[in-house]
């Protein structure tokens, strides 16, 4: 009997892709070395980036092996749901959105949310396309895991094949964004100032920020910080508005001086599986107005909650963030650790009772 896993890891989008996907295999790799060197983890990631990543896995000291995915592995999608057959001599395959489809080890995947097929107007006919992938890759995974009791519970609604499967393990402020040190952004100019962070699209809902902003709740030297791309937003900010300001290379440093030192963080979205900048925000003690939505009721963290689809309640928030209540919201308590161990214990336990070789001492 073996003393730890040999778990073979979807590290696609370890140097490039979205910034979800590189959070969580980064942040999941790191912690599991560390509280686990029983274990060995390979790390497949994308082609021509092998090198890359083990300069970068030396240089925090990280123990994971590395290799490359197949040249023809162009996109993630078709790296993960191949993963499995490359998964000979392994215990668990662990990948994201995406299962592999072998039965060659244990499948684990992380689906970071089902939103697509709850609300497929928000998304492009290319992007459905794509993510119609994700549900019958689920009906090969031993372990479905996500990021909120709530994201867990809306994936076997809309996949009621996922039910029994689907484990909530949590999400934290990424481990690089925790060790950065902040720094100030040159376009802070001093002025107090309200900070959303988020893409220009439907489902954020910037675009009622914006409009509640812009009807002077607040006092008249107060400006808003949208930490974004700036596509979309020219059409509803006032020409010559200087107070309204657009960021759109903000690196983890700057994202850390922004949040600690914001009047309040506005997070206005219609819908999220976990709302990690709201965790980020509160994590730097920053003060919190929100929607009002099940996934921010279940975190439990912020100072207000307001109707997304109301602009009338967006002003009404915004406006009693002058006065600070007398009780300030809870802190985020979690941690990676937590996150880590209980991922291991489901591969463990499912995938031992499942009939694959997880064997450990």
């Amino acid at each position: 009997m073996r003393s730890g896993l040999r778990i073979l890891v979807d590290a696609y989008w370890w140097s490039a892709g979205p910034p979800s996907g590189r959070n969580v295999v980064r942040s999941f790799v790191r912690t599991w070395t560390e509280l686990h060197p029983e274990d060995t983890l390979v790390l497949e990631v994308r082609p021509g980036h092998v090198d890359q990543v083990r300069r970068d896995l030396g240089s925090q000291g990280i123990g994971a092996e590395v290799r490359g995915a197949p040249a023809w592995a162009r996109v993630h999608a078709l790296a993960a749901l191949t993963l499995g057959s490359r998964s000979t001599g392994f215990d668990a395959v662990f990948t994201q959105n995406f299962a592999a489809l072998s039965l060659r080890a244990c499948s684990a995947v992380f689906v970071h949310d089902a939103m697509f097929a709850e609300h497929p107007e928000w998304f492009g006919a290319r992007e459905r396309g794509y993510l119609a992938l994700l549900r019958p890759s689920l009906r090969r995974a031993q372990v479905v895991l996500t990021s909120s009791h709530t994201e867990a519970a809306r994936i076997q609604r809309v996949w009621p094949e996922t039910r029994g499967r689907v484990l909530a393990v949590g999400l934290n402020p990424p481990r690089d964004f925790a060790d950065a040190k902040d720094v100030r952004p040159a376009a802070a100019d001093g002025h107090p100032y309200v900070l959303a962070v988020g893409r220009i699209n439907v489902r954020k809902n910037l675009r009622r920020l914006v409009e509640a902003f812009l009807r002077d709740p607040l006092p008249a030297d107060h400006h808003l910080y949208i930490v974004g791309r700036p596509d979309g937003l020219a059409e509803i900010i006032p020409e010559g508005d200087e107070r309204i300001v657009v960021l759109d290379d903000v690196d983890d440093a700057q994202l850390r001086w922004l949040y600690r030192h914001a009047e309040v963080f506005a997070f206005p979205s219609l819908d999220e599986g976990f709302g990690l900048p709201l965790v980020e925000a509160r994590s730097l003690g920053a003060r919190a107005i929100v929607s009002d939505i099940p996934v921010f009721r279940e975190l439990d963290i912020a100072e207000d909650y307001f109707d997304p689809t109301s602009v009338d309640d967006i002003v009404r928030a915004l406006a009693a963030t002058r006065i600070r209540p007398e009780t300030p919201a809870p802190e985020w308590q979690g941690s990676w650790a937590e996150t880590v161990n209980a991922t291991r214990a489901a591969l463990v336990g499912t995938c031992a009772n499942g009939g694959h070789r997880v064997a450990v001492a």
